[in-house]
Protein backbone atom coordinates (compact mmCIF):
# COMPACT_ATOMS: atom_id res chain seq x y z
CA UNK A 1 0.00 0.00 0.00
CA UNK A 2 1.15 3.38 -1.35
CA UNK A 3 1.70 6.87 0.79
CA UNK A 4 -1.80 7.30 -0.41
CA UNK A 5 -3.60 4.36 0.88
CA UNK A 6 -3.79 2.67 -2.64
CA UNK A 7 -3.99 -1.07 -2.27
CA UNK A 8 -4.22 -1.22 -6.48
CA UNK A 9 -1.84 0.34 -8.97
CA UNK A 10 -2.85 3.31 -10.60
CA UNK A 11 -3.83 2.17 -14.09
CA UNK A 12 -3.52 4.90 -17.02
CA UNK A 13 -6.82 5.93 -18.10
CA UNK A 14 -8.22 4.68 -21.61
CA UNK A 15 -9.59 6.42 -23.82
CA UNK A 16 -13.54 5.54 -25.22
CA UNK A 17 -13.85 3.91 -28.33
CA UNK A 18 -16.46 3.45 -30.92
CA UNK A 19 -17.02 0.05 -29.90
CA UNK A 20 -17.75 1.19 -25.93
CA UNK A 21 -19.03 4.00 -26.98
CA UNK A 22 -21.98 1.95 -28.62
CA UNK A 23 -21.88 0.04 -26.06
CA UNK A 24 -22.74 3.01 -23.71
CA UNK A 25 -25.46 4.01 -26.29
CA UNK A 26 -27.60 0.94 -26.31
CA UNK A 27 -27.17 0.71 -22.53
CA UNK A 28 -27.79 4.83 -21.89
CA UNK A 29 -29.13 5.59 -18.59
CA UNK A 30 -32.86 7.47 -18.77
CA UNK A 31 -32.68 11.16 -18.74
CA UNK A 32 -34.44 12.92 -15.89
CA UNK A 33 -36.64 15.39 -16.67
CA UNK A 34 -35.02 18.08 -14.93
CA UNK A 35 -31.43 17.66 -16.61
CA UNK A 36 -33.12 17.27 -20.07
CA UNK A 37 -34.69 20.78 -19.77
CA UNK A 38 -31.57 22.29 -18.52
CA UNK A 39 -30.02 23.30 -21.45
CA UNK A 40 -30.31 25.88 -22.99
CA UNK A 41 -28.60 27.95 -26.69
CA UNK A 42 -26.44 30.47 -24.72
CA UNK A 43 -23.91 31.36 -27.74
CA UNK A 44 -20.82 32.36 -26.82
CA UNK A 45 -20.36 36.03 -26.97
CA UNK A 46 -17.06 37.50 -27.36
CA UNK A 47 -14.69 37.56 -30.56
CA UNK A 48 -11.57 35.28 -30.19
CA UNK A 49 -8.48 37.27 -29.33
CA UNK A 50 -6.03 37.90 -31.84
CA UNK A 51 -2.86 36.23 -30.59
CA UNK A 52 0.44 38.31 -32.80
CA UNK A 53 2.98 36.45 -31.10
CA UNK A 54 1.77 32.86 -33.09
CA UNK A 55 0.77 32.98 -36.72
CA UNK A 56 -2.87 31.87 -37.22
CA UNK A 57 -3.59 29.10 -38.47
CA UNK A 58 -4.80 28.51 -41.69
CA UNK A 59 -3.17 32.10 -43.08
CA UNK A 60 -0.59 32.39 -45.77
CA UNK A 61 2.61 33.55 -44.41
CA UNK A 62 6.31 33.95 -45.20
CA UNK A 63 7.12 31.90 -42.27
CA UNK A 64 5.00 28.82 -43.20
CA UNK A 65 7.10 26.65 -45.36
CA UNK A 66 6.66 25.55 -48.70
CA UNK A 67 8.68 22.22 -49.55
CA UNK A 68 7.23 19.76 -51.68
CA UNK A 69 7.20 16.09 -51.41
CA UNK A 70 10.63 15.84 -52.97
CA UNK A 71 12.00 18.21 -50.16
CA UNK A 72 10.85 17.11 -46.87
CA UNK A 73 12.87 16.45 -43.85
CA UNK A 74 13.64 12.78 -43.80
CA UNK A 75 14.39 10.38 -40.38
CA UNK A 76 18.83 10.04 -40.19
CA UNK A 77 20.35 7.76 -39.02
CA UNK A 78 24.10 8.22 -38.97
CA UNK A 79 27.86 8.09 -36.82
CA UNK A 80 26.66 11.70 -35.73
CA UNK A 81 22.90 10.67 -34.36
CA UNK A 82 19.56 9.66 -34.94
CA UNK A 83 17.97 12.85 -37.11
CA UNK A 84 14.33 14.11 -37.65
CA UNK A 85 15.01 16.67 -39.91
CA UNK A 86 16.89 19.16 -37.93
CA UNK A 87 16.18 17.41 -34.82
CA UNK A 88 18.72 15.33 -33.04
CA UNK A 89 16.50 12.24 -30.92
CA UNK A 90 18.20 11.97 -27.51
CA UNK A 91 16.08 9.96 -25.45
CA UNK A 92 12.41 8.81 -25.56
CA UNK A 93 9.86 10.33 -23.12
CA UNK A 94 6.44 9.00 -23.99
CA UNK A 95 4.60 6.59 -26.14
CA UNK A 96 1.02 6.09 -26.79
CA UNK A 97 -1.50 5.19 -29.85
CA UNK A 98 -1.01 8.49 -31.11
CA UNK A 99 3.24 8.08 -31.92
CA UNK A 100 6.36 8.78 -30.16
CA UNK A 101 7.53 11.67 -28.06
CA UNK A 102 11.09 12.57 -27.49
CA UNK A 103 13.93 14.22 -25.85
CA UNK A 104 15.42 16.40 -28.79
CA UNK A 105 17.91 19.00 -29.77
CA UNK A 106 18.81 21.49 -32.29
CA UNK A 107 20.99 24.35 -31.48
CA UNK A 108 21.99 23.17 -28.49
CA UNK A 109 18.97 24.13 -27.39
CA UNK A 110 16.45 21.17 -26.11
CA UNK A 111 12.98 20.27 -27.63
CA UNK A 112 10.02 17.97 -26.97
CA UNK A 113 9.36 16.03 -30.78
CA UNK A 114 6.08 14.18 -31.06
CA UNK A 115 5.86 11.71 -34.02
CA UNK A 116 2.56 10.66 -35.60
CA UNK A 117 2.06 8.69 -38.71
CA UNK A 118 0.52 9.15 -41.54
CA UNK A 119 -1.08 6.06 -42.09
CA UNK A 120 -3.21 7.35 -38.64
CA UNK A 121 -4.42 10.47 -40.54
CA UNK A 122 -6.07 8.79 -43.23
CA UNK A 123 -10.10 9.13 -42.95
CA UNK A 124 -11.41 12.48 -42.87
CA UNK A 125 -12.33 12.68 -39.55
CA UNK A 126 -8.54 11.64 -38.11
CA UNK A 127 -7.08 14.69 -40.42
CA UNK A 128 -9.58 17.18 -38.68
CA UNK A 129 -8.65 16.41 -35.18
CA UNK A 130 -4.47 16.17 -36.07
CA UNK A 131 -4.73 19.17 -37.59
CA UNK A 132 -7.10 20.58 -35.28
CA UNK A 133 -4.27 19.54 -32.39
CA UNK A 134 -1.75 21.62 -34.42
CA UNK A 135 -3.93 24.16 -34.57
CA UNK A 136 -5.25 24.84 -30.92
CA UNK A 137 -1.20 24.58 -30.35
CA UNK A 138 -1.04 27.39 -32.39
CA UNK A 139 -3.59 29.55 -31.53
CA UNK A 140 -3.54 29.46 -27.99
CA UNK A 141 -0.29 28.53 -26.99
CA UNK A 142 0.81 31.80 -25.56
CA UNK A 143 -0.97 31.07 -22.32
CA UNK A 144 1.06 30.03 -19.06
CA UNK A 145 -0.62 26.70 -18.70
CA UNK A 146 -1.35 25.38 -22.22
CA UNK A 147 1.61 23.83 -24.22
CA UNK A 148 2.11 26.21 -27.43
CA UNK A 149 3.95 24.79 -30.07
CA UNK A 150 7.35 25.73 -31.76
CA UNK A 151 7.43 24.06 -34.94
CA UNK A 152 5.35 21.58 -36.98
CA UNK A 153 6.83 19.88 -40.05
CA UNK A 154 6.75 16.48 -41.75
CA UNK A 155 8.23 13.78 -43.35
CA UNK A 156 6.98 11.83 -45.98
CA UNK A 157 5.30 9.76 -43.86
CA UNK A 158 5.05 11.17 -40.23
CA UNK A 159 4.05 14.57 -38.86
CA UNK A 160 6.01 16.64 -36.53
CA UNK A 161 4.92 18.39 -33.13
CA UNK A 162 7.94 20.39 -31.69
CA UNK A 163 7.28 22.10 -28.55
CA UNK A 164 8.84 22.61 -25.02
CA UNK A 165 10.47 20.04 -22.90
CA UNK A 166 8.05 19.99 -19.80
CA UNK A 167 10.94 18.41 -17.34
CA UNK A 168 8.96 17.85 -14.54
CA UNK A 169 7.22 14.74 -16.07
CA UNK A 170 3.23 13.34 -16.62
CA UNK A 171 0.70 15.15 -13.57
CA UNK A 172 0.08 10.79 -13.81
CA UNK A 173 3.56 10.21 -12.59
CA UNK A 174 3.73 12.00 -9.40
CA UNK A 175 -0.15 10.89 -8.56
CA UNK A 176 0.69 7.49 -9.27
CA UNK A 177 3.60 7.60 -6.94
CA UNK A 178 1.76 9.83 -4.74
CA UNK A 179 -1.48 8.19 -4.27
CA UNK A 180 -3.15 11.39 -3.44
CA UNK A 181 -1.96 15.14 -3.08
CA UNK A 182 -2.80 17.31 -0.31
CA UNK A 183 -5.19 20.69 -0.71
CA UNK A 184 -2.75 22.81 -0.85
CA UNK A 185 -0.94 21.64 -3.84
CA UNK A 186 -4.43 20.57 -5.56
CA UNK A 187 -5.55 24.61 -5.25
CA UNK A 188 -2.32 25.27 -7.10
CA UNK A 189 -2.59 22.43 -10.05
CA UNK A 190 -6.77 23.18 -10.24
CA UNK A 191 -6.00 26.82 -10.47
CA UNK A 192 -3.79 26.46 -13.24
CA UNK A 193 -5.89 24.17 -15.25
CA UNK A 194 -9.10 26.06 -14.62
CA UNK A 195 -7.12 29.42 -16.06
CA UNK A 196 -6.43 27.06 -19.42
CA UNK A 197 -9.99 25.97 -19.70
CA UNK A 198 -11.49 29.08 -19.08
CA UNK A 199 -9.40 30.26 -22.14
CA UNK A 200 -9.64 27.68 -24.16
CA UNK A 201 -13.42 28.39 -23.69
CA UNK A 202 -12.83 32.03 -24.74
CA UNK A 203 -11.72 30.69 -28.38
CA UNK A 204 -14.95 28.52 -28.55
CA UNK A 205 -12.97 25.28 -27.82
CA UNK A 206 -14.03 22.34 -25.50
CA UNK A 207 -11.08 20.28 -24.50
CA UNK A 208 -12.51 17.27 -23.54
CA UNK A 209 -10.46 14.72 -22.38
CA UNK A 210 -8.90 16.18 -18.70
CA UNK A 211 -7.11 13.88 -17.24
CA UNK A 212 -4.15 13.35 -15.20
CA UNK A 213 -1.90 11.69 -18.21
CA UNK A 214 -2.75 14.51 -20.19
CA UNK A 215 -1.05 17.50 -17.79
CA UNK A 216 2.50 18.45 -17.70
CA UNK A 217 4.64 19.93 -15.17
CA UNK A 218 7.36 22.14 -16.23
CA UNK A 219 10.72 22.60 -14.53
CA UNK A 220 8.87 24.72 -11.63
CA UNK A 221 5.90 23.05 -11.49
CA UNK A 222 3.33 24.55 -13.30
CA UNK A 223 1.01 22.86 -15.30
CA UNK A 224 1.21 22.97 -19.02
CA UNK A 225 -2.42 21.56 -20.47
CA UNK A 226 -0.98 18.92 -23.03
CA UNK A 227 -2.72 16.43 -26.09
CA UNK A 228 -5.44 18.67 -27.63
CA UNK A 229 -5.97 15.40 -30.05
CA UNK A 230 -9.92 15.37 -28.77
CA UNK A 231 -10.71 18.83 -28.52
CA UNK A 232 -13.60 20.21 -30.59
CA UNK A 233 -13.56 23.40 -32.32
CA UNK A 234 -16.06 26.30 -32.76
CA UNK A 235 -18.23 24.78 -29.14
CA UNK A 236 -20.63 27.32 -27.27
CA UNK A 237 -20.95 26.81 -23.72
CA UNK A 238 -24.27 24.31 -24.27
CA UNK A 239 -23.58 22.96 -27.71
CA UNK A 240 -21.14 22.46 -30.60
CA UNK A 241 -19.94 18.92 -29.60
CA UNK A 242 -21.58 15.54 -30.00
CA UNK A 243 -18.60 12.84 -29.71
CA UNK A 244 -18.81 10.58 -26.76
CA UNK A 245 -14.89 10.48 -26.37
CA UNK A 246 -12.33 10.87 -23.41
CA UNK A 247 -11.91 9.02 -20.85
CA UNK A 248 -14.76 7.30 -18.76
CA UNK A 249 -13.89 8.04 -15.55
CA UNK A 250 -13.81 11.76 -16.33
CA UNK A 251 -16.85 12.35 -18.80
CA UNK A 252 -19.58 14.24 -18.16
CA UNK A 253 -23.19 13.76 -17.74
CA UNK A 254 -23.61 16.16 -20.49
CA UNK A 255 -21.70 14.27 -22.81
CA UNK A 256 -23.55 10.80 -21.70
CA UNK A 257 -26.69 12.46 -22.47
CA UNK A 258 -26.01 14.45 -25.54
CA UNK A 259 -23.51 12.92 -27.10
CA UNK A 260 -23.73 10.57 -30.47
CA UNK A 261 -25.69 10.62 -33.50
CA UNK A 262 -29.16 10.48 -31.42
CA UNK A 263 -28.52 13.29 -29.07
CA UNK A 264 -28.76 17.02 -29.01
CA UNK A 265 -25.01 17.42 -28.15
CA UNK A 266 -23.04 19.37 -25.38
CA UNK A 267 -21.07 22.41 -24.88
CA UNK A 268 -17.77 23.03 -23.44
CA UNK A 269 -19.24 23.06 -19.53
CA UNK A 270 -18.35 19.75 -19.64
CA UNK A 271 -14.52 20.28 -19.07
CA UNK A 272 -16.15 21.95 -15.64
CA UNK A 273 -17.16 18.86 -14.53
CA UNK A 274 -14.13 17.02 -15.64
CA UNK A 275 -11.79 19.08 -13.13
CA UNK A 276 -14.25 18.78 -10.90
CA UNK A 277 -13.44 14.58 -11.27
CA UNK A 278 -9.85 15.44 -11.53
CA UNK A 279 -9.94 17.58 -8.21
CA UNK A 280 -11.77 14.28 -6.64
CA UNK A 281 -8.88 11.95 -7.78
CA UNK A 282 -6.54 13.77 -6.56
CA UNK A 283 -7.74 14.67 -3.19
CA UNK A 284 -9.70 11.09 -2.43
CA UNK A 285 -7.45 8.58 -4.75
CA UNK A 286 -9.90 7.48 -7.30
CA UNK A 287 -12.53 9.14 -9.85
CA UNK A 288 -15.77 10.20 -7.79
CA UNK A 289 -17.87 7.51 -9.92
CA UNK A 290 -15.32 4.62 -11.09
CA UNK A 291 -16.50 1.30 -11.60
CA UNK A 292 -15.23 -1.38 -13.85
CA UNK A 293 -18.23 -1.62 -16.01
CA UNK A 294 -19.08 0.96 -17.83
CA UNK A 295 -22.07 0.64 -18.24
CA UNK A 296 -22.67 0.88 -14.61
CA UNK A 297 -19.77 4.15 -14.32
CA UNK A 298 -22.03 6.03 -16.73
CA UNK A 299 -25.47 5.40 -14.80
CA UNK A 300 -23.42 6.46 -11.48
CA UNK A 301 -22.03 9.39 -13.39
CA UNK A 302 -25.84 10.00 -14.41
CA UNK A 303 -27.69 9.37 -11.28
CA UNK A 304 -25.62 8.85 -8.11
CA UNK A 305 -25.05 11.38 -5.71
CA UNK A 306 -21.25 12.32 -5.10
CA UNK A 307 -19.80 10.82 -1.65
CA UNK A 308 -16.57 12.12 -0.31
CA UNK A 309 -15.18 8.62 1.70
CA UNK A 310 -14.63 10.18 5.84
CA UNK A 311 -11.24 8.84 5.96
CA UNK A 312 -9.79 11.44 3.74
CA UNK A 313 -10.83 13.86 5.24
CA UNK A 314 -11.33 16.72 2.92
CA UNK A 315 -12.37 20.15 3.89
CA UNK A 316 -15.30 21.73 3.74
CA UNK A 317 -14.05 23.92 1.40
CA UNK A 318 -12.48 20.88 -0.73
CA UNK A 319 -16.38 19.11 -1.00
CA UNK A 320 -17.93 22.80 -2.20
CA UNK A 321 -15.87 23.24 -4.95
CA UNK A 322 -15.64 19.85 -6.26
CA UNK A 323 -19.74 19.76 -5.69
CA UNK A 324 -19.71 22.75 -7.27
CA UNK A 325 -17.87 21.44 -10.34
CA UNK A 326 -19.54 18.21 -10.32
CA UNK A 327 -23.10 19.64 -10.32
CA UNK A 328 -25.01 17.25 -12.84
CA UNK A 329 -27.48 19.98 -14.01
CA UNK A 330 -24.75 21.60 -16.79
CA UNK A 331 -26.46 25.16 -16.37
CA UNK A 332 -25.94 25.41 -12.47
CA UNK A 333 -22.46 24.13 -12.57
CA UNK A 334 -19.71 25.92 -11.10
CA UNK A 335 -17.94 27.90 -13.56
CA UNK A 336 -20.55 28.17 -16.44
CA UNK A 337 -21.83 31.89 -17.30
CA UNK A 338 -25.63 30.81 -15.39
CA UNK A 339 -23.50 30.31 -12.16
CA UNK A 340 -21.10 33.07 -12.50
CA UNK A 341 -18.52 31.91 -14.95
CA UNK A 342 -15.56 31.72 -14.23
CA UNK A 343 -15.19 34.80 -11.71
CA UNK A 344 -17.12 32.63 -9.37
CA UNK A 345 -14.85 30.14 -9.44
CA UNK A 346 -11.90 32.18 -8.60
CA UNK A 347 -13.83 33.91 -5.79
CA UNK A 348 -14.53 30.44 -4.37
CA UNK A 349 -13.30 29.93 -0.85
CA UNK A 350 -11.39 26.96 -2.00
CA UNK A 351 -9.04 29.16 -4.11
CA UNK A 352 -8.11 31.87 -1.29
CA UNK A 353 -4.50 31.33 -1.57
CA UNK A 354 -4.21 32.03 -5.39
CA UNK A 355 -3.08 35.22 -6.90
CA UNK A 356 -4.34 35.10 -10.01
CA UNK A 357 -2.99 38.08 -11.21
CA UNK A 358 0.81 36.45 -10.67
CA UNK A 359 2.59 33.09 -11.68
CA UNK A 360 4.48 32.64 -8.40
CA UNK A 361 3.26 29.48 -6.96
CA UNK A 362 5.48 26.96 -4.72
CA UNK A 363 7.19 24.30 -6.72
CA UNK A 364 6.11 21.24 -4.77
CA UNK A 365 8.79 18.86 -4.67
CA UNK A 366 9.48 15.40 -4.17
CA UNK A 367 11.98 13.18 -2.72
CA UNK A 368 13.26 12.04 -5.80
CA UNK A 369 13.51 15.41 -7.47
CA UNK A 370 14.75 17.62 -4.51
CA UNK A 371 17.80 20.00 -4.95
CA UNK A 372 17.28 18.97 -9.35
CA UNK A 373 14.75 22.39 -9.53
CA UNK A 374 16.24 24.74 -12.08
CA UNK A 375 18.73 22.30 -12.86
CA UNK A 376 20.40 22.33 -16.01
CA UNK A 377 20.92 19.32 -16.64
CA UNK A 378 17.42 17.89 -17.61
CA UNK A 379 18.38 14.60 -18.42
CA UNK A 380 18.40 14.17 -14.45
CA UNK A 381 15.08 15.62 -14.20
CA UNK A 382 13.67 13.40 -17.03
CA UNK A 383 14.97 10.30 -15.26
CA UNK A 384 13.41 11.80 -11.68
CA UNK A 385 10.19 12.47 -13.41
CA UNK A 386 9.46 10.26 -16.17
CA UNK A 387 8.70 6.35 -16.12
CA UNK A 388 12.12 4.39 -16.77
CA UNK A 389 10.16 1.93 -19.18
CA UNK A 390 10.64 5.84 -21.54
CA UNK A 391 13.46 6.55 -21.56
CA UNK A 392 15.19 3.55 -20.60
CA UNK A 393 14.57 2.27 -24.75
CA UNK A 394 17.09 2.40 -26.97
CA UNK A 395 16.02 5.12 -29.80
CA UNK A 396 17.30 3.48 -32.83
CA UNK A 397 14.68 0.74 -31.98
CA UNK A 398 12.41 3.08 -31.70
CA UNK A 399 13.27 4.83 -34.79
CA UNK A 400 13.13 1.40 -36.27
CA UNK A 401 9.64 0.48 -35.04
CA UNK A 402 8.48 3.91 -36.49
CA UNK A 403 9.43 3.65 -39.70
CA UNK A 404 7.51 -0.01 -40.14
CA UNK A 405 4.68 -0.77 -41.55
CA UNK A 406 4.11 2.55 -42.76
CA UNK A 407 0.97 2.13 -45.08
CA UNK A 408 0.81 5.48 -46.94
CA UNK A 409 2.90 6.18 -50.28
CA UNK A 410 6.05 7.91 -49.43
CA UNK A 411 5.10 11.09 -51.74
CA UNK A 412 2.15 11.90 -49.52
CA UNK A 413 1.42 15.43 -48.36
CA UNK A 414 -0.13 16.73 -45.67
CA UNK A 415 -1.45 20.68 -46.49
CA UNK A 416 -1.00 23.23 -43.81
CA UNK A 417 0.65 21.80 -41.45
CA UNK A 418 3.94 22.83 -41.14
CA UNK A 419 4.58 25.70 -38.83
CA UNK A 420 7.14 28.21 -37.41
CA UNK A 421 7.30 30.61 -33.86
CA UNK A 422 7.74 34.07 -33.89
CA UNK A 423 8.30 35.17 -30.58
CA UNK A 424 7.31 38.60 -28.97
CA UNK A 425 6.87 40.09 -25.96
CA UNK A 426 3.06 39.62 -26.14
CA UNK A 427 2.90 36.58 -24.38
CA UNK A 428 0.26 36.15 -21.26
CA UNK A 429 2.20 35.75 -17.88
CA UNK A 430 -0.87 35.61 -15.61
CA UNK A 431 -3.70 33.64 -14.96
CA UNK A 432 -6.53 36.31 -14.95
CA UNK A 433 -6.23 36.89 -18.56
CA UNK A 434 -9.31 38.82 -19.00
Amino acid sequence: MGKGGRSLKRLRSSKLTKNTEALLKENKPDQSTEHATCFSCFFWKFKPRERNSRLQHGSASPEETTETEQSLPKFVDCEDGLFVGEYECKELLGRGSFGYVFLCEKDENQFALKILSKSNTITSRQKRLTKGERDIMVQCGDHPSILGLHEAFQTATHLCLVSDVCSGGELFFHLEKAGRFNEQRVMVYAAEIASALNFLHFHGIAYRDLKAENILLDVKGHIKLADFGLASVSVTEWRGASSVCGTPAYISPDMIFGGGALGPGYGHATDWWSLGALMYDMLVGNAPFYHDELVVMCDRIMHSKLRFPESRNISPKARSVIEGLLNKVPSQRLGTTSSGGFDALKEHPFFEGIDWDSRQVPFFTTDENQGLINSDNVEKLLHSNFHKSFWSQNVRTCFQKINKNVLVESSSYFPGWDFVYISNSDSLTSLDHF
